[in-house]
């Protein structure tokens, strides 16, 4: 696998973060023992799309835009930013019905054409800073 290939995978995979509906079309991207990595700890498929299910739960009108896709060997990284409405609970905050925005980047390690484990860092304090400002 070319890593054009690889680039276009992590592009779909980052297309079904924002796709509900398709959560088996992302599990078919990631690989048995698959882990995510973040601030908040390991997560394996099954928490992942949890959290995503959460995310959808707290934010409607997603508009994202991958800014950069670029890797070397293994590893594609995404750079995303993200817009949404905020229309449910998330971190304790409750609906505000605000426009929020946030950005952030994924690290991707594919092998035989599966993502085995991914690396995240996104700027989710500003998101909860968007949230808790005072009402204009």
């Amino acid at each position: 696998m070319d890593l054009e290939e690889r680039k276009e995978i992590v592009r779909r995979c980052v297309a079904l973060w924002y796709d509900e509906a398709h959560t088996d079309d992302l599990r078919a991207l990631l690989a048995p023992g698959y882990v995510h990595h973040s601030a908040n700890g390991d997560l394996d498929t099954e928490q992942l799309i949890g959290q995503l299910g959460y995310l959808a739960a707290a934010f409607a009108d997603v508009e994202y835009d991958v800014v950069h896709v670029v890797g070397e060997d293994e590893i594609v990284a995404a750079f995303v930013d993200v817009e949404m409405t905020h229309t449910g609970d998330f971190a304790g905050i409750p609906a505000t019905g605000r426009r929020v925005s946030t950005s952030g980047g994924t690290f991707f390690r594919i092998r035989d054409g599966v993502i085995v484990e991914d690396w995240d860092a996104w700027g989710l304090l500003s998101l909860v800073r968007q949230l808790q400002a005072p009402a204009d």
